[in-house]
């Protein structure tokens, strides 16, 4: 009986080289049965499908492409790096298409907001479920994020990929520092709810400005303009984010403009990662004193602060200069690949961390690919980035992954 369209097969084949691989994809274009091989070669390709069509159409070009996806990652040595996004990503029914069709993913997206709900007063789900633009308020921003990243991240945890290392951008910290270790999940979601509302209370005229430029221009345009704004994040080597005052902001767009430089201002409530956010660290601080933290981590995490691993939970103090310094993202990912890290996964609603870290790595090899991506399908996403993990060493737990998202 053929399955129905919402129901996923899987056809796999694994080879110990990429001839024998190729050899075997030639063959299955040839036979009527589409078997699965759960093994795990140095080589494979996995398919998911929801009818033998449409597996076949992808096994062919799959067979076209083989050469441009030759196998050059070592599975014992390579790593896996999740990067988790920050403010700025979100939009109005983010997991909407995820919490539909995946029960985990609704069960724990459930859980996650109604602690949130509970503890902080600030109600998620319609932001991320529904069309409520209080999603882009900072208040519900924050939250909203680490809600959706903790649920995501569980998925890939639920398949046996947790992943060998952690970036995250900003707020992402937060979701990556919960699913390190560094923090019990339910104290990262306190954290955030408090950061999200000192945050909304912040009445300041100020924004933000992405610039793409190298540092030393920057640089001297502020020093030769006489403009005063803060280095807020330092997302690749030509993509820099200025915050400060409003009238700041506007006068080195307009210098930018005249200078034939691309800068864009960013729509923002508030200048994060500047000292115009001073009003609430000490406040944020007191608060973050009253949390407990771990002593050691389970997974690597790189500090946007230092781009290096920490060793233990984030200090009080360290969260009070993580809402005032800039996001060192570009030295991050140039650390991570220098711990081994060859696939970097974006968790979170939308391609935004994957297509910086390819500009931070330009030059290297290594896969990029987002969990989410706006607009697209949330599921045919997901199994797209889960296939892509496979192709490239990582050992997914395929018969959970088809229990997931066929329930």
């Amino acid at each position: 009986m053929s399955p129905s369209p919402s129901h996923y097969q899987l056809f796999r084949i694994t080879a110990d080289s990429e001839d024998q691989l190729n050899d075997a994809l030639e063959k299955a274009l040839t036979t009527k049965t589409l078997n699965a091989d759960l093994g795990h070669g140095k080589h494979s390709v996995s398919i998911l499908y929801t009818n033998p069509e449409q597996c076949r159409e992808r096994i062919q070009h799959a067979y076209e492409s083989i050469s441009d996806h030759s196998q050059s990652y070592d599975k014992d040595n390579d790593r896996i790096c999740f990067l988790f996004t920050g403010q700025g990503a979100q939009y109005a029914g983010m997991s909407r298409a995820l919490y539909q069709a995946v029960p985990y993913y609704k069960n724990k997206l459930e859980y996650y907001a109604s602690y949130v709900k509970e503890h902080t007063l600030i109600d998620c789900l319609p932001c991320l479920i529904g069309d409520d633009e209080k999603i882009n308020q900072t208040l519900y921003t924050q939250p909203c994020l680490v809600i959706m990243q903790l649920a995501l991240y569980d998925l890939f945890k639920c398949i046996d990929v947790p992943g060998d290392m952690i970036i995250g951008h900003s707020v992402g910290e937060f979701s990556g520092s919960a699913c390190s270790g560094a923090y019990a999940v339910d104290t990262v979601l306190s954290m955030i709810g408090k950061r999200a509302s000192l945050m909304q209370s912040v009445n300041v005229d100020g924004g933000m400005i992405a610039i793409a430029s190298e540092r030393d221009t920057i640089q001297s345009i502020l020093d030769n303009e006489s403009i005063h704004l803060n280095y807020a994040a330092f997302n690749a080597p030509k993509q820099i984010v200025l915050a400060g005052e409003t009238t700041e902001i506007a006068r080195m767009h307009q210098h930018c403009k005249n200078h034939k430089i691309k800068s864009r201002i960013l729509t923002v409530s508030h200048p994060f990662h500047s000292e115009l956010m001073h009003p609430i660290t000490d406040r944020f601080v007191d608060y973050c004193k009253t949390l407990p933290g771990k002593s050691a981590l389970e997974i690597p995490l790189i500090s946007n602060l230092t781009a290096a691993v920490i060793k233990e939970s984030q200090s009080a103090e360290y969260w009070g200069q993580h809402i005032l310094k800039p996001v060192q993202f570009d030295q991050s990912v140039q650390y991570a690949w220098q711990m081994g890290a060859k696939i970097f996964i974006e968790i979170g609603p939308d391609a935004i961390l994957s297509k910086l870290a390819k500009k931070c790595l330009a030059d290297e090899q290594a896969v990029f690919v987002p969990s989410q991506r706006k607009g697209a399908d949330g599921v045919v996403q997901l199994i797209h980035t889960v296939e892509i993990l496979d192709r490239h060493g990582a050992s997914v737990n395929w018969s959970k992954f088809l229990q997931l998202i066929n329930n």
